[in-house]
């Protein structure tokens, strides 16, 4: 059985750069998939109950296109409009945690987001991952 949340995770910490990363920034380390990092996770301050950043828990929103393995092929920019995230047909968008203390990836099932999409089956995600890992670690 292939682990593709394993595959996703590796290319997160191949193209995570601890410690110079902003939110928004691609950390994508090859062209098949788009992984941004939006910023950290929050926890409460023990002090004065307030929310601050959690080093180790790290956010990654990152898109899977069906057409991500055509020759040629380039993500578009993601926009949001009144809050809302504008999505791209034959497109899936993963919203993932990092723990990075625990070196372990949060995130629902890749049905559960193909579900929500228009245009792309599992089927399709799951060969964009593995053609993405296949090419930055082969």
């Amino acid at each position: 059985m292939i682990d593709h949340y394993g595959m996703l995770k590796a290319l997160i910490k191949a193209g995570r750069d601890e410690g110079f990363m902003d939110a928004g920034d691609d950390i994508s380390p090859t062209n098949e998939v788009l992984i941004i990092f939006n910023g950290f996770d929050s926890i409460e301050s023990e002090d004065d109950d307030q929310e601050i950043d959690d080093p180790n828990s790290e956010i990654y929103e990152i898109y899977i296109n069906a057409k991500a393995l055509d020759n040629g092929f380039t993500y578009s920019e993601h926009f949001e409009y009144m809050g809302i995230e504008i999505g791209h047909a034959n497109e899936i968008h993963i919203r993932a945690v990092y723990e990075v203390d625990k070196d372990y990836l949060h995130t629902n099932m890749l049905e559960e987001y193909v579900e929500m999409a228009r245009g792309i089956s599992v089927d399709e995600v799951k060969k964009v991952i593995e053609t993405a890992h296949s090419n930055y670690f082969d």
